[in-house]
């Protein structure tokens, strides 16, 4: 078994898909940094690194194995030990993990460049290991999930506020009205919809709506997005994190 030390991890709890676990160069000071001690590092086939990393779902029972009690994390002047953790590739994308004492991987975190090569090399002289992947049923599908090629090519802040901006779009849908979404659609398409869209039912309004919104990111997506929050103090909660966090980052500079 091949191992890495002092590893540093920023853990996202959570993350079904793989990405929102965000890689080193979108890091926050306020993020979970944490230091590892030792981790195993696991290569395993592309079926199984893609059900780790965009998933929250029960591990193989033979990796779990093979994992148990080989992970140490830095607390204090003492080390604890992590149940089942590793650090596990397909030899393109890199994705360390916990679960907790689960068997579901509940904290991901990707590596710094440096370790990052390390696993690289290690892949040149180990070979792939195979374990089953586990038969289940499809996680259920919310209307506000975001497949991963909508996400391509945002930053970090831009893919918290396309995730936002969806949540309230569901949250639209679930109102059931059709001139309130109606209304929606356009104040997106800057034109008056509400006649042309009468002889169409709220989901083919919503999901016109859906199609418009889902590519890319623009200035229009983010003045769009606070106008439908106004008023929705959850969701509002939220954007003003976001505007708070962007503000802290351009002060860094």
């Amino acid at each position: 078994m091949h191992y890495l030390y002092d590893i540093w991890v920023n853990w996202f709890d959570g993350e079904a898909e793989g990405y929102n676990v965000c890689p080193y160069h979108e890091w926050k000071r306020t993020d979970n940094i944490e230091m590892v001690d030792q981790i195993p590092v696991i290569y395993i086939t592309e079926e199984l690194y893609d059900y780790i990393e965009n998933g929250l779902r029960q591990l193989p029972k033979e990796l779990l194995n093979f994992i148990h009690k080989k992970s140490y994390i830095r607390k204090g002047y003492s080390r604890k030990v992590l149940e089942y953790a590793a650090i596990v590739t397909d030899g393109r994308g890199i994705l360390a993990f916990d679960t907790l004492g689960y068997d579901i991987p509940l904290r991901k975190s990707r590596l710094i460049p440096r370790q990052e090569r390390q696993v690289y090399e290690i892949c040149e002289k180990t070979d792939v290991m195979h374990f089953d992947v586990p038969k289940q049923k499809p996680m259920a599908e919310t209307g506000w999930k975001i497949e991963r090629q909508y996400m391509t090519g945002l930053t970090r802040r831009e893919r918290e506020l396309k995730t936002l901006l969806f949540v309230g779009l569901e949250q639209l849908k679930r109102t059931k009205n059709k001139k309130e979404i109606s209304y929606w659609l356009s104040e997106w398409e800057g034109t008056n919809t509400l006649y042309e869209v009468s002889h169409l039912t709220i989901e083919e309004v919503w999901e016109r709506l859906y199609k418009q919104l889902i590519h890319g990111w623009s200035e229009k997506h983010e003045e769009f997005l606070q106008q439908l929050l106004r008023g929705n103090r959850l969701l509002e909660k939220y954007w003003e994190k976001a505007q708070m966090l962007n503000k802290n980052k351009e002060n860094q500079k």
